[in-house]
């Protein structure tokens, strides 16, 4: 019985596998309502691999600019590219311009952190790690109001500090340095706790901060824009 089964089923694999047989198939197959579920079903895997691929491009970018950026001399070291987390968006707070973003990380299993930077798939900032319970991460974003982080022009080398908000601003450039509207601005490699050079955002408009004449204060538009994907990657530091 096995035998004449087995028989039967090669000779049922050589007629499907005939062009014309296929063809016929195929044609049958787009007509009837089996069709969009496979179509759907091709689409999420493709969908999901090219996440896969953004993730992993990413993180190769961000390790590529760090080599490439990297000082020569040893006055400045580049910290460590450490371990990095893939995690998901689960709650904006407040909806609209948030301040808060609740992420769950997605491995199985994740050290307690002492500090992380988060961008998005296109490797940009999206804020810093605020609190951490198990796999759930609290991130201030570069909208809140009391986040804070060094940037740098890397075009015409000046730095400042970025002050998150609705809109954020960039305290404390000199007024001798050559900034431009249009420059980009990198976390900056003399910051305590964010990843040197991952994009920030553009120099929309700078004028003197009536404040403090001797600095330049500059409008930044983020490159992070909410909404756009609900996927961010986690750069941590475990706990020693």
């Amino acid at each position: 019985m096995q035998k004449k089964l087995l028989v039967l089923f090669l000779l049922l694999s050589i007629f499907v596998n005939l062009k014309s047989v296929k063809e016929e198939v195929a044609a049958i197959l787009s007509k009837s309502f089996y069709f969009p579920f496979l179509y759907t079903r091709n689409l999420i895997l493709l969908l999901s691999q090219e996440e896969r691929r953004s993730i992993e491009l990413t993180v190769e970018n961000q390790k590529l600019r760090e080599t490439l950026l990297k000082s020569d001399t040893s006055a400045i070291q580049i910290a460590d590219t450490g371990k990095f987390y893939v995690g998901e968006i689960l709650q904006y707070i407040p909806l609209g311009i948030p301040e808060i973003l609740v992420v769950r990380i997605k491995s199985s299993k994740i050290e307690d952190l002492t500090e992380g930077t988060v961008v998005n798939l296109n490797g940009f900032l999206v804020g810093v790690i605020e609190g951490q319970e198990g796999k759930q991460l609290t991130v201030k974003t570069i909208y809140n109001d009391n986040f804070k982080v060094g940037v740098e022009c890397l075009r015409s080398y000046y730095t400042g500090v970025l002050r998150g908000g609705e809109i954020p601003y960039v305290f404390y450039v000199p007024v001798d340095a050559n900034i431009k509207i249009g420059d980009t601005l990198f976390t900056s490699r003399l910051s305590s706790y964010a990843k040197p050079y991952i994009p920030v955002g553009i120099v929309k408009e700078y004028q003197r901060d009536l404040d403090n004449p001797i600095f330049f204060r500059a409008k930044i538009e983020p490159f992070f824009k909410p909404f756009t994907s609900r996927t961010v990657i986690v750069y941590g530091k475990p706990k020693a």
